[in-house]
């Protein structure tokens, strides 16, 4: 009977496994004040860095290192949405303006490894 509970209290984190790292933009077209959303997993309960290029003047650093809860840095929202024992998935949003025009989010783990990167793009009037 212990195997069999075991399985199932494996199976899901396995399977949660399966889509980390991972990282996914709202993003296509922009328009003027939309607000644009990022999401990203990585492997592990460590700390997601938001490294955002070029720093935003409004922020101490470019970085934006959430382990839990919400930060905000300027015009910038991290927040950690779900963690499991594998998997730690958070989101950033940001409400586009002209100034973010080219700047670059990359999403990574305490080791450095980066799950995923998107470059703002220049909004459709």
């Amino acid at each position: 009977l212990c195997k069999v509970a075991l399985f199932f209290v494996f199976f899901p984190i396995s399977k949660e496994a399966a889509t980390c790292p991972s990282f996914t933009s709202s993003v296509d077209d922009v328009c003027p004040g939309e607000k644009l959303t990022y999401t990203c997993s990585i492997d592990g309960t460590d700390a997601t860095l938001w490294n955002i290029t070029p720093r935003p003047h409004q922020c101490e650093e470019d970085v934006i290192a959430l382990a839990r809860g919400t930060q905000t840095c300027g015009p910038f929202s991290a927040q950690i949405t779900s963690t499991t024992d594998s998997c730690s998935t958070s989101t950033l949003t940001v409400t586009y303006s002209p100034e973010l025009n080219g700047t670059v989010i990359t999403c990574e783990d305490n080791a450095g490894s980066v799950a995923g990167n998107a470059t703002i793009p220049v909004a459709v009037p």
